[in-house]
């Protein structure tokens, strides 16, 4: 025992010996630095964009370490195509404190020899010798040769070209800019007592597998008013004749879908339930594969209406017409062809689907059970509060506490959840005069800043809004949530002012579930809505059970799909 003792015994009395003859100052003692650490929760691809354009790419970054990035800290991006380097560019993200979670962007310049296909998404947090965070992401974006910012008229697509025709006199074709829905330039088609007038792509001597769509289409009044059908979708086989259109029945006010099936058989299907408005911008868009089975589908908003139509059957595609109206007197009124897009493979939006949580209300319910299943799969979300009763959460008639209290918020917000306003006394915006709709906005805010609360977002109370309220939240927030139900593309998700979201509490569990397969198939963004979680007082009647709450956030593990506030969602293309 002495044997194995004495060395370390030596040791300690050697150490000792020196520290009395060479003492070290407490100010000389080098103390170890925080090692700096970050996370890359998400990168969003650009969206189809021309050769030659500029692009902003966006990436959500958090702090993970004990101390703010020291000084030199970058975010680097890059675009590879097999191996090569397409574009790069970096962002300083310097001193970015602790638990942070927010966007950061650079804008990038594609090179004019830019082509379609997959491409591999690098984003990097960097020091000047060391990678705090990596990402890296492949992905189907598209350098679209039609992708457009500054006008109409393209004079070379791939394997063809566009070609604007008007015929039989009385019709113009004209762009105009629209500001009120986007920044890019429309296709006006007016339709003066009959005529035509189209935009006809030309395919070249080779036939791409898939044809892909993108447009945005609205009616004025004298439009709808018309008694004949307009047809606004043509696709055409190699003889000229139509394989399959759409068109909207002016007399009876329903939109039929009309295709070829499999025998040669013409089939007409009547969809009631579907309805043009004048003034509102239609999202259409259509993917078909040339002489194979395809589908076809229309959206509101980004809601789908028309899904997998399997039985459609075409034949080999030589040209389509977008805009196409029939030489019909019965005709007269304005229609607008917005951001139409084509590529081969088809139409990005977000680069891949993603699921937003929100909770409105403010609910304790939310405190004291959706939390807890929201750390156990690492999900952040998004909860509107109604502030007024966060303020004062006791029921006075039974003593019961139904909301959380303004520390439970501010809380939330420590724990990366974001905190937006429900308005101050959730009252329906549109039946209140604009002075109290204006107030109770304001008050919302200025209540949850108070509190300490970083706010950006609204929820309108029971989904009520109308032009007047948009222009008052406007003001006032940068992202505006309605009830209204709907998966949500890139153009409603970086306008951010309409977005749609899906109540799961009404809906059985293989509905939700179709819902999260949907955002996974089409690349769009799924914002889900709750009120409660859990069994409850009275005051919390409108509640979703435990288990079926925990079984919607496995199922969206399952599918891959990144679970993001929509608060972080990327803004809108600048022009």
């Amino acid at each position: 025992m002495w044997k194995t003792a004495l060395p370390g015994a030596l040791v300690t009395l050697a150490a000792f010996a020196f520290a009395v003859i060479c003492p070290v100052s407490h100010a000389e003692v080098l103390q170890p630095q925080p090692t700096p650490k970050g996370r890359i929760i998400d990168v969003f691809p650009p969206p189809p964009s021309a050769p030659g354009s500029v692009v902003d790419l966006w990436a959500v970054i958090s702090n993970t370490g004990a101390e703010p990035w020291p000084a030199g800290t970058k975010l680097n991006f890059r675009i590879e195509m097999n191996g090569a380097v397409l574009a790069e560019k970096a962002a300083n993200v310097s001193r970015e404190p602790v638990g942070s979670r927010r966007l950061e962007s650079a804008r990038i310049k594609l090179p004019k020899n830019a082509v379609p296909g997959k491409y591999s998404l690098f984003a990097e947090i960097k020091l000047v010798d060391s990678t705090i965070a990596a990402f890296k992401r492949s992905t189907d974006f598209y350098i679209d040769p039609f992708a457009f910012f500054d006008g109409f008229e393209r004079n070379a697509v791939t394997a063809g070209g566009w070609e604007m025709k008007k015929s039989n006199g009385g019709n113009k074709v004209v762009t105009c800019k629209d500001t009120y829905y986007t920044g890019c330039r429309s296709l006006k088609l007016e339709l003066n007592g009959g005529g035509k007038a189209h935009l006809q792509y030309e395919f070249g001597k080779s036939q791409p597998e898939q044809i892909a769509v993108s447009m945005r289409l609205r009616f004025d009044e004298g439009a709808l008013l018309s008694e004949g059908p307009l047809n606004f979708v043509h696709f055409f086989d190699q003889s000229n004749n139509i394989a399959a259109y759409a068109y909207y029945y002016t007399g009876e006010r329903r939109i039929q879908l009309a295709y070829l099936n499999e025998l040669g058989e013409w089939v007409h299907d009547r969809l009631a339930e579907y309805r043009f408005f004048a003034g509102t911008w239609y999202h259409v868009t259509a993917r078909i594969k040339t002489g194979k089975r395809g589908h076809f589908t229309i959206s509101v908003d980004g809601e789908e209406i028309l899904v997998a139509k399997d039985n459609f059957a075409y034949g080999s595609i030589s040209y389509l017409n977008i805009g196409h109206f029939p030489s019909d007197k019965r005709i007269a009124g304005n229609i607008y062809i917005d951001d139409v897009r084509w590529a081969q493979q088809g139409i990005d939006t977000l680069g891949r689907g993603r699921v937003s949580i929100t909770f409105d209300d403010g609910t304790l319910s939310q405190w004291e059970n959706a939390k807890g299943y929201l750390d156990e799969f690492g999900y952040k979300a998004s909860f509107y509060i109604i502030t007024d009763d966060s303020a004062d959460p006791y029921d006075l008639q039974t003593g019961v506490v139904y909301a959380m209290n303004p520390q439970q918020v501010l809380a939330l917000q420590d724990q990366g959840h974001v905190i937006g306003s429900h308005t101050d006394k959730h009252l329906p915006l549109t039946k209140i005069s604009k002075a109290k709709a204006n107030s109770e906005l304001c008050v919302s805010k200025q209540r949850l800043e108070s509190w300490g609360i970083n706010v950006s977002s609204l929820c309108f109370p029971y989904g009520d809004y109308n032009t007047a309220v948009l222009n008052l939240a406007k003001k006032q927030y940068d992202f505006c949530l309605t009830t209204k139900e709907g998966l949500n593309v890139y153009d409603a998700v970086t306008g951010r002012l309409r977005l749609m979201r899906v109540d799961p509490v009404a809906k059985k569990c293989h509905t939700i579930k179709y819902w999260i397969d949907q955002a996974k198939r089409t690349g769009t963004w799924l914002v889900l809505y709750y009120h409660s979680v859990g069994p409850g007082h009275k005051h919390d009647g409108y509640w979703e059970r435990n288990r079926k709450f925990k079984k919607t956030l496995h199922h969206i593990r399952k599918r891959k799909l990144d679970v993001i506030p929509i608060e972080l969602a990327p803004p809108r293309q600048s022009s």
